[in-house]
């Protein structure tokens, strides 16, 4: 076999070769799904859980909380998409967890220090004044926000949140539009409720309403 020859069908190999590793590569983009990753913000400022007045089930006393998450969430995969779903699984009693949906609330307006500065924060899916609240993330983008969680509970006292230095620990969840899960564990700590409504003026009537 001449050396032309030989040349050719190793430049046919390696064309061919070339092709077949475009064909993959593409077929694995085609395939590929987007990585959401979730990071807490401010992990000790702005996780926050407090008590709000008691409530009234049947003619029993309820033990009624909140609970404020801050998070981003970041796609580091190829492809968009946006959110289907959040909740946040609470740990309660005997170890297991009570699944919490968010509810709406206005973007809680934060004060700077002693200025007369704010800062204004978005309510995670929930279009505000200053926020559109859209849940689509492309690849290398992110979104964040806060969420809100009502929980109640009545009867003993053992049926409560577990709380450890005035601290409690929920799993936030997020469903992709892939139907991928990510979670994320988020610890709570106490905030006053006069502090909260210095935050989001009408708290408890959010609550009443959305009963």
């Amino acid at each position: 076999m001449g050396l032309e020859k030989i040349g050719i069908i190793v430049a046919l190999v390696l064309s061919i070769a070339n092709t077949i590793l475009i064909i993959k590569k593409l077929i694995n983009e085609f395939k590929s799904k987007p990585k959401l990753i979730i990071e807490v913000l401010h992990p000790d400022e702005y996780q926050w859980f407090f008590k709000l007045p008691p409530g009234n089930y049947r003619g029993i006393s309820t033990r009624n909380y909140g609970f404020i998450s801050y998070i981003s969430i970041s796609n580091k995969g190829l492809k968009e998409t946006s959110l289907a779903s959040w909740y946040l699984d609470l740990k309660i009693y005997n170890n297991n967890f009570a699944r919490l949906h968010p509810i709406s609330i206005p973007e809680p307006v934060i004060k700077l220090g002693k200025t007369d500065n704010v800062k204004i924060i978005p309510i995670l899916g929930v279009k505000g004044f200053f926020h559109d609240g859209k849940t689509n993330i492309k690849p290398g983008n992110h979104i964040s926000g806060m969420s809100y969680f009502f929980a109640s509970f009545y009867g003993d006292e053992y049926y409560n949140p577990i709380f450890k230095d005035n601290k409690t620990l929920g799993k936030f969840v997020i469903t992709d539009g892939f139907n991928k899960k990510t979670e994320s564990d988020i610890f709570f700590s106490e905030i006053s409720f006069e502090k909260i409504k210095e935050i989001i003026p009408e708290i408890d009537k959010i609550i009443d309403t959305s009963k």
